[in-house]
This record gives structure tokens, C-alpha cells and sequence, in this order.
């Protein structure tokens, strides 16, 4: 309920759109970590809700779920909104939900891996109404039943952020848009003065985003905050 009023004022209100986390539960110290709602049933909620605001899940957390789960679930908000979906991947900051339930967390190599993986499997099905052939590390998915389409519109966009350069550069390669984000340490954003880029640095890494999608002759949409 509170999703959907949530959509709704948000939309009255004039705002472009939506978006829904992905947490078990999560906090900073000093505060004690909250439950979260699940992202796909709030997201549904506000699809049923609402007629034109972009309704996004930033971030899907890669560790928690399997990369054809997430592209099946975006499929069907794309099919229910009417092509207002929006897909986030992210590799997951917060450790302590992923230990709660022996989720995989590993080290930053290899949360990144599951997350570039994860990324091109979930846009390959996307793009060719769900049907797949990809063989990686992770995860080998073959799959030849398609979607039925029902005429919601273009495909959804997958969406990678990141604050590394090495992790932008490989983003480019294999998602829809890349989003420059701030410094961040132990998964906080970090903007004060100590951390925060020049124009030319910002410059510079979407210069670098856009030579590596060119690359990998992957057509892509960035975005930065300064």
C-alpha cells in the first residue's frame, strides 16, 4: 500500500520517476538496520498505481538473485507498466545482510565479475525476448522458449553505476548506460571536498566510458554527477 500512495504522489507531484532498493535490511551505524520492501512486488504495486513515471530498480543486487530471475521479473513489470521499466544492477556494498543468509559476498574482483556477467546475460534476454545462449564463470544459461511480447514498447535499459574508472571502462562494454557515481568508501557516497572530481576529471572518465562502448561496438547513454 504504502508503494503504491508513494507512486502515486510522486507522479501527481510532477516527478519523472521511481526507484526501489534492493536490501533484506541495511543502516549505517549509529542507526539500527531497517527491513526493506522487496523491490519487484513495490515496483509492481506502483506500475498498477501510476501511468507515467519511469519506474527503476536501482540497484538489483547480483548476489542475491540469478541473472535470468531478474531479467524475467523485469520483463513482466515492462509488460505491466506499459514499457516504463528501468534496470539497475549493482555487486552489492552492504556485507552483512549477504553473511545473515549465506549469500555470496567474496572479494571485489569477484563480486565485479558476477556483476558484468550478470549485466550481458540480463540485456542479452532483454533484447531477444528472453531467449539465450551465454556459457561464463557463473552462469551458463541456455534458453530457447521467447517471451510473448505483448506490445509494451522498447526493451529495458540496463543500467551499470560505478565511482572506479576500471569498473566504468567495463561497464561500457556490456550495459545500456553507464552512471558516473560519487567516490564512495565502504558503499557511502563520498562528496565532501577530500573526494570530490574536477570538471576535466569527469571529462575525462566519460571520454573513457564512451572510446571502450565504441570498442565493443556498444551504443550507450552516460550520465555524471560533479
Amino acid at each position: 500500500v504504502e508503494a503504491a500512495q508513494q507512486a502515486r504522489t510522486a507522479e501527481r507531484e510532477g516527478f519523472d520517476g521511481l526507484v526501489a532498493v534492493d536490501h533484506f535490511f541495511s543502516g549505517r551505524a549509529p542507526s539500527t538496520p531497517r527491513w526493506r520492501v522487496e523491490p519487484m512486488v513495490a515496483l509492481g504495486a506502483a506500475a498498477a498505481a501510476t501511468t507515467r513515471i519511469t519506474l527503476a530498480a536501482m540497484v538489483m543486487n547480483v548476489n542475491f538473485h540469478h541473472p535470468a530471475v531478474i531479467a524475467h521479473a523485469m520483463a513482466s513489470l515492462q509488460e505491466l507498466s506499459g514499457g516504463r521499466a528501468e534496470l539497475g544492477l549493482g555487486a552489492g556494498w552492504y556485507a552483512p545482510e549477504h553473511l545473515s543468509f549465506g549469500l555470496p559476498w567474496g572479494d571485489s574482483a569477484s563480486r565485479t565479475e558476477r556483476l558484468l556477467e550478470s549485466a550481458a546475460v540480463c540485456r542479452a534476454m532483454l533484447e531477444h525476448r528472453g531467449m539465450v545462449m551465454h556459457r561464463g564463470a557463473p552462469f551458463h544459461v541456455q534458453n530457447e522458449v521467447p517471451w510473448d511480447w505483448g506490445g509494451a514498447g522498447h526493451t529495458v535499459p540496463v543500467v551499470i553505476g560505478a565511482a572506479r574508472e576500471k569498473l566504468l571502462y567495463r561497464a561500457a562494454e556490456v550495459a545500456n548506460r553507464v552512471d558516473l557515481l560519487h567516490v564512495s568508501v565502504d558503499g557511502a557516497p563520498m562528496v565532501d571536498e577530500a573526494h570530490g572530481r574536477s570538471a576535466d576529471r569527469v571529462e575525462q572518465l566519460l571520454h573513457g566510458v564512451h572510446l571502450r562502448a565504441a570498442a565493443a561496438g556498444n551504443s550507450i547513454k552516460v550520465s555524471a554527477t560533479l
